[in-house]
């Protein structure tokens, strides 16, 4: 997939937010350069291409999920994505009936979870 003059703009304030988010948390190794970062995130989108501006405007917690998952999980040898990981902020020609389905079953799950008690803070 090309890469354009903005997609290297949005990849650098992603890597920007994710060094200051693993600053500020500790959610990513202390070693990390914002070029690994953007790197990473350039050959995962070869792989399975993301919709940066949507990964920039994540809540922190979406954002650190696919930040840290794409760290972790992205194999820098084979340029493949490892353990089956799919970032939330992938850009996807249509919804096929399939994902509508996991979709629905997972906010019916999380109703559930919700409506039960579990997950919540019980101090």
């Amino acid at each position: 997939m090309e890469i354009t003059k903005r997609d290297i703009d949005l990849m650098a304030a992603i890597a920007d937010r994710g060094l200051k988010l693993s600053f500020n948390n500790g959610l990513l190794p202390i070693r990390v350069k914002k070029l690994d970062l953007m790197m990473d995130l350039e050959y995962t989108h070869g792989e399975t291409p993301l919709d940066f501006e949507k990964f920039l405007a994540f809540d922190d917690g979406n954002f650190a999920h696919d930040m840290i998952g794409i760290y972790e999980n992205f194999n820098r040898e084979t340029l493949k994505m490892d353990n089956c990981f799919s970032p939330r902020c992938t850009l996807r020609a249509e919804t096929n009936l399939l994902d509508t389905y996991h979709d629905d079953a997972i906010a019916k799950r999380l109703e559930k979870i919700d409506e039960s008690g579990l997950g919540r803070d019980s101090s």
